[in-house]
This record gives structure tokens, C-alpha cells and sequence, in this order.
């Protein structure tokens, strides 16, 4: 009888949610790879945006940090690249629709190399 495989490790991979109307819009954005630079599992991090009536990010501010400055910034630059469908939805009279964007980091996030690992 031969042995069962182990099963594979459950991932939870890193998701990024929408607030109000930007949650209702299709987006287009680069893959979610994002990488720690401390060893703690890192708190959600969460983003005020602002996107123009063409599906463009204008405006980003952190709200709440991850507790790791360096992911932030790669959240921050990531959320720079969507770009959103155009829709009725994004016109107003401002022009720019405001929402908040939440990363919860997930198993995939790319955890920093152990001391030992790491080249001298």
C-alpha cells in the first residue's frame, strides 16, 4: 500500500477590499506579491484613496499602518497602479470618488531570510 501525499499547506492568500462604490468596480492591478522586511506577522493596512471619474488613483493616504514601513510602500505603489472601469458610479461633483482600501496580508506574503541564510 503506498503511503497518502501530506495534504498541501492551506494558504490565505493576501487580499486587497474596497470600500463603497470602488467595491462594486471591476479593477485592473499587477499581481499581489508583496514582501516583509521584519519577521512579526504584519497587522492589515489600510489606505484612503481617491479615483477620478476616469478609473485613475489620484490621492493615497495610510490610515493604518501594517506595522512594517516597507510593506506599506510597496502597498502604497501597488494601489498606484489600479486603474478602475470607467463607470457613472465614479462621476460627481468633486470629480474624484473617495473610498478606503484594506490589505489583509496573507500566507503568500514573502517573509525576510533567516540570519543564517543570509549572504555576508
Amino acid at each position: 500500500s503506498s503511503a497518502a501525499k501530506p495534504a498541501p499547506p492551506l494558504l490565505a492568500p493576501t487580499t486587497l477590499i474596497f470600500s463603497g462604490e470602488l467595491g462594486q468596480l471591476r479593477v485592473a492591478h499587477p499581481d499581489l506579491k508583496f514582501k516583509a522586511s521584519v519577521d512579526e506577522a504584519p497587522a492589515a493596512a489600510r489606505f484612503r484613496v481617491a479615483v477620478d471619474s476616469l478609473g485613475a488613483v489620484r490621492y493615497l493616504f495610510l490610515e493604518q499602518s501594517s506595522g512594517d514601513a516597507a510593506l506599506d510602500e510597496q502597498a502604497r505603489h501597488y494601489l498606484a497602479l489600479c486603474r478602475f472601469e470607467a463607470s457613472p458610479a465614479l462621476t460627481n461633483d468633486s470629480g474624484l470618488t473617495w473610498a478606503s482600501a484594506s490589505f489583509e496580508f496573507g500566507s503568500d506574503l514573502e517573509m525576510p531570510a533567516a540570519p543564517a541564510e543570509r549572504a555576508p
